[in-house]
């Protein structure tokens, strides 16, 4: 437990009191000949310990940056990035592939169709059977779309 007296607000309050009594001591007991060059000498040391750490900053902004660093940090978003790419391109594929099936499928169907339709048809014209053909063909492949596509979802 941190008393009343001894707390964060306390000691910035009495800082200014503390330093001129520390001055007042150490100038007091230290002789001027030792005391003044040993403060000149902290005060200097401190300058340079700052304005070498300023340096270093400076020089850290100005110096180019390495490629290799670069490519460590962003090769693990690269990485992502392909593993993306390949999983739509598979998708794509597949999606192509389930298509051209369909599409064979369609074509199979409708030539069995036509091979059905032109035996039992032989006594009608040739272009009734044709619009006959067409229409059963966009009705097929719209029934057969929709079933397809129900069924391989579930």
């Amino acid at each position: 437990m941190t008393g009343i007296f001894f707390n964060a607000d306390t000691l910035a309050l009495s800082m200014p009191l503390l330093t001129l009594c520390g001055s007042y001591a150490f100038f007091k007991f230290v002789p001027l000949t030792i005391g003044l060059p040993l403060v000149g000498g902290v005060i200097l040391l401190y300058n340079l310990h700052s304005k070498l750490k300023q340096r270093r900053a400076e020089q850290s902004l100005e110096s180019p940056i390495d490629e290799s660093i670069v490519k460590d940090l962003t090769s693990d978003e690269e990485k992502q990035k392909q593993k993306l790419k390949a999983k739509s391109a598979k998708k794509d594929r597949k999606a192509n592939e389930q298509l051209r099936q369909r599409l064979a499928a369609e074509k199979k169907a409708a030539k069995s169709t036509n091979n059905n339709n032109g035996k039992a048809a032989s006594s009608t014209s040739g272009t009734a059977v044709d619009e006959q053909l067409d229409e059963d063909d966009a009705l097929l492949i719209f029934a057969k779309g929709n079933r397809a596509t129900g069924k391989k979802k579930k």
